[in-house]
């Protein structure tokens, strides 16, 4: 069993407040087990960053103590102009990066690498110096005041179970009485409590306290069951503000299950629609939800689509956010502009689809998980692809099994190509170094790195208005330590009433996900266990074109 954490790179700046920052690629970068940090984002860690035009050479200024270092990609580090630095500097995708080990100290910042990378200023963060509970009481004591309990501490009940994490606080010689430390790190704290009865939980701030106090209700735990080692399934009916919820879980805890987090395109192929319960019983799954927007005329995905390393669909041409799996078997979460490149022979094309059809002049690669006709047109160049190399310039009207066809446009762009000449297809994620073997993209963004997306109208403008204000049912993946949730809002019913968005990353926010996105809503919003149906789908099950499977490992 491999464990899997999705923090290997990324950086957080713990601040004395409570509040912290979080920086990830492609703002940094592991070489050669090194964290490095684009030179610009230290501005943020509250240092002077100045460089001239056309040039690669960077001065950061340690403020309190008025020195600079002077980092050069090509010669090395300086300080003061003078003394040598050791250190390491160099440049990735055009942009310089220097390592944490170096500039921190520079900068009197301490630096921690444990499952996540900690840099913050001695003396100055929170710690937690008790943790007690009291009948259904429980008290955090911290070393000073904070900012937000609702921003340090989340709470997640389940029945008569309560999770209760705290973050970024240091648990550093922490006093533990009466509960349960699950998990932790230099900053992160998770607490698990059994009680006899179904609880529900009021949070209130004293002074340097944080009392979470919990209380008997009606049972709002509708069912609950353990699927597999680290998976299980539970329906809740929720109160949040004035709405009253029916929530559909399906959580996976990385640290115990093995199974595997991936795509399924519907029976016959990438045009068609499936009841996603028949996806999970034709795959002896354990469950899923629906996934991929779709184009309701032709029911290809929108957005990018990988599985089993092929790509199937393209990006959508405004960035928008994916859930990927990686060969390393680490899941995350990206909001990163990609691209598509096919290289044949000596060539190299930048691919504007997949698997879709298209009138403009552009290349078009088309797999054997595309089942219909392809489109043709004499003005076009047929390139087929089978083994990874080219066997014919024909048109043919099917894709050879395992093989791909690409269509140029205008035929003038296949002019060098020949037949024997070598194919391959990549996936451009700048910054992210793993292979990604799986990816499925969706969106809107909810959070990134447990905090809210602040600014909505570039969502409004890539999603329309109503996905936005409109309060509908809900599919949504979220992360948090070593757990992916798949949830399902149900809505358009008086038993639930659904979200709008703004509600949707309050409510995902108390919860302590750290990162948290959407996939399609409103009627296609649907979650299966086993081939039952747990949610309530707001016009019966639907039709989908691809769905999101948790199945067993082979």
């Amino acid at each position: 069993m491999i464990s899997i954490s999705f923090f290997s790179q990324e950086l957080y700046y713990i601040q004395p407040d409570g509040g912290y920052t979080r920086f990830r690629e492609p703002d940094v970068s592991i070489v050669s087990g090194k964290l490095m940090i684009a030179v610009e984002i230290l501005t943020e860690l509250g240092a002077g960053v100045t460089s001239f035009s056309g040039s690669n050479k960077y001065y950061i200024i340690n403020k309190e103590m008025g020195e600079t270092l002077i980092i050069d990609p090509y010669s090395g580090i300086s300080l003061n102009f003078l003394e040598k630095y050791e250190g390491l500097v160099m440049m990735i995708n055009d942009r310089v990066f220097i390592s944490a080990e170096s500039v921190f100290p520079f900068l009197n910042l301490n630096f921690l690498s444990n499952e996540r990378y900690y840099v913050y200023k001695e003396n100055s963060v929170i710690r937690l110096n008790k943790a007690e509970m009291n009948m259904r009481t429980v008290t955090f004591e911290f070393s000073s005041q904070f900012f937000d309990v609702e921003s340090i501490i989340k709470v997640n009940t389940k029945g008569n179970e309560a999770d209760i994490t705290v973050f970024p606080v240091s648990p550093d010689e922490t006093t533990i009485r009466g509960i349960i430390l699950k998990n932790n790190d230099p900053f992160y704290s998770e607490f698990n409590i059994q009680f006899n009865v179904p609880v529900d939980y009021r949070l209130v701030k004293d002074g340097n306290k944080a009392i979470v106090y919990f209380s008997h209700v009606d049972p709002y735990l509708e069912e609950i069951e353990v699927l597999s080692q680290g998976v299980q399934w539970y329906r809740k009916k929720e109160i949040f503000e004035q709405s009253t919820l029916k929530v559909t879980y399906l959580e996976v805890d990385l640290t115990e299950a093995d199974v595997k987090i991936i795509p399924e395109i519907a029976f016959d192929g990438l045009g068609s629609k499936d009841k996603l319960s028949n996806m999970v019983r034709k795959n002896f799954a354990i469950g899923g939800v629906n996934a991929s927007y779709f184009d309701t005329s032709t029911n290809f995905p929108v957005g990018i689509l990988i599985k089993d390393s092929q790509i199937e669909s393209e990006p959508f041409y405004y960035p928008r956010p994916f859930f990927v799996k990686t060969d390393k078997n680490t899941y995350h979460i990206l909001d990163i502009n990609t691209e598509i490149h096919l290289r044949i022979g000596g060539s190299l094309f930048l691919v504007k689809g997949v698997n879709k059809y298209s009138q403009n002049g552009d290349v078009i690669v088309y797999t054997d998980n595309f089942k219909k006709l392809i489109p043709q047109d004499s003005n076009r160049d047929y390139v087929v692809i089978s083994n990874d190399k080219v066997i014919s310039k024909t048109y043919t009207p099917k894709v050879p099994k395992g093989g791909k066809v690409v269509v140029f446009n205008p035929k003038e762009l296949s002019k060098f190509i020949k037949i024997g000449d070598t194919f391959s297809m990549q996936f451009i994620v700048p910054g992210f170094q793993y292979k990604i073997t799986d990816a499925i993209e969706g969106g809107p963004m909810l959070l990134s790195g447990g905090k809210k997306i602040v600014s909505t109208n570039s969502i409004k403008a890539t999603y329309g208005q109503r996905i936005i204000e409109g309060r509908t049912p809900r599919t949504v993946l979220a992360l948090s330590k070593n757990k992916v949730i798949l949830l399902v809002i149900d809505g358009y019913q008086t038993t639930s009433s659904g979200l709008t968005y703004d509600e949707l990353t309050d409510f995902l926010s108390k919860k302590g996900y750290s990162d948290a996105m959407c996939f399609d809503g409103g009627s296609s919003s649907v979650m299966s266990i086993g081939s039952r149906i747990v949610n309530q789908p707001s016009s019966g099950e639907p039709d989908i074109p691809v769905a999101i499977l948790v199945d067993r490992n082979d």
